[in-house]
């Protein structure tokens, strides 16, 4: 039988910080011409609050539709099945 020590002389330190608030979308499509991101983001008012924001990638505009915020990870879920079942099966949870 080997025993085996460890020095007591070792300290961890650990730091506790707030978590910073959070919102859960859900990405339905990005598209470089606004009027397809508008009607997409139009269509989807019915599953809940959607809106197209502008972002650059690589040099180009393109319009980001999300839905939400949503308030819990279920709900996210939920209307990501439902989006997929819609035939938006590019849509994924974003979490910002």
């Amino acid at each position: 039988m080997v025993a085996v020590s460890t020095p007591a002389t070792s300290t961890t330190i650990v730091s506790v910080e707030p978590v910073r608030n959070s919102e859960i979308f859900i990405q339905a499509g990005a598209f470089v011409d606004f009027s397809n991101a508008n009607k997409l983001s139009a269509r989807l008012s019915t599953m809940g609050p959607s809106k197209v924001s502008q972002v650059l990638v690589n040099g180009q505009d393109f319009y980001r539709v999300r839905v939400g915020p949503v308030y819990d990870i279920e709900q996210a879920d939920q209307l990501l099945a439902n989006l997929i079942n819609a035939g938006h099966t590019g849509a994924r949870i974003i979490i910002e």
